[in-house]
């Protein structure tokens, strides 16, 4: 082993398996490759404005949904909230409907800045020993309603569709 590596993944608590409910999420999508997004961040600033103001917001639990990922490493990435149902459209804000699905969901510790750790872990080590296959639906970060976006910290976990 190179002691001169940065090791870029984390400890793994064994993750709960959850059947989720279909939901529809409503907030700003970009585009990303590898090189991009690491301005994801700005995202979550410019969506900030909207939490509480979008119609028919169920809660206040916030979604990174990442969606339609291709063969080049470019992924959609969607800052939104679930509503109570499909919106009109508008120029700013996407919705999509994420199907109902069974989920292995992982606990993210410490700073949202090291969420990376936690994905890697997940993919790198979790994934190839698991007894469930990754499933191609949107993966999910869920930041609950305790998150506090000025410390970066608080319950924020990784839904990821499995079968």
């Amino acid at each position: 082993m190179d002691d001169n590596k940065k090791d870029t993944s984390t400890d793994l608590s064994e993750p709960r398996i959850v059947d989720g409910d279909a939901m529809v999420i409503v907030g700003l999508k970009r585009r990303y490759d590898d090189e991009t997004s690491t301005q994801m961040s700005s995202q979550w600033q410019a969506f900030q404005a909207h939490i509480g103001n979008i119609d028919n917001q169920k809660g206040n639990v916030a979604f990174g949904v990442l969606c339609n990922s291709d063969d080049d490493g470019n992924i959609d990435y969607i800052t939104g909230v679930e509503v109570s149902k499909y919106p009109e459209a508008t120029k700013e804000l996407v919705g999509i409907r994420i199907a109902a699905q069974t989920y292995a969901v992982f606990r993210h510790e410490g700073h949202v800045a090291e969420i990376g750790r936690t994905w890697k872990s997940i993919f790198a080590d979790w994934l190839p020993e698991a007894e469930y296959k990754p499933v191609d639906a949107p993966q999910l970060e869920r930041y609950g309603e305790d998150f506090d976006t000025e410390t970066g910290t608080g319950n924020i976990e990784i839904w990821i569709p499995i079968g």
